[in-house]
């Protein structure tokens, strides 16, 4: 990585994470780093320092071997990673599931499917959450 900061995506989808690291590429200051599942998140934030860890966590909800909605009880659970801004990206807005991100504090965002969207809202997030 080339920057101090950055955000982490998971999505098992090759086509969206292609997109997303395509959009990703003009935003200044970050880097981008990208996993197929939850498991593979959770061996990455192991083995990082305390002052590693990631601006932020894009996480698709349904994923194989570990989902989002599972990662993000973990993450939010772990001392170590819930201080670590999660945002979930679904195909569509299941209301249980807008309910329990809403319990853990997680907002929960259709996932967008063109580039100067996917674009805009990274750029938004990032700035939400370095205001905090």
């Amino acid at each position: 990585m080339k920057n101090d900061r950055y955000v982490v995506y998971v999505d098992d989808d090759p086509d969206d994470r292609s997109l997303f690291i395509e959009a990703f590429h003009s935003i200044q200051d970050y880097d981008l780093v990208t996993f197929v599942n939850g498991f593979e998140l959770l061996l990455f934030l192991k083995q990082r320092k305390d002052d590693e860890m990631p601006s932020l966590i894009v996480l698709d909800i349904n994923m194989p071997v570990m989902n989002g909605i599972e990662s993000l009880t973990i993450l939010k659970s772990n001392e170590r990673y819930k201080h670590i801004p999660v945002v979930m990206f679904a195909t569509s807005a299941n209301p249980a599931d807008i309910e329990y991100c809403k319990e853990l504090d997680t907002e929960i965002l259709i996932k967008p499917r063109k580039y100067g969207e996917i674009r805009s809202i990274f750029q938004n997030l990032l700035k939400e959450y370095e205001a905090h």
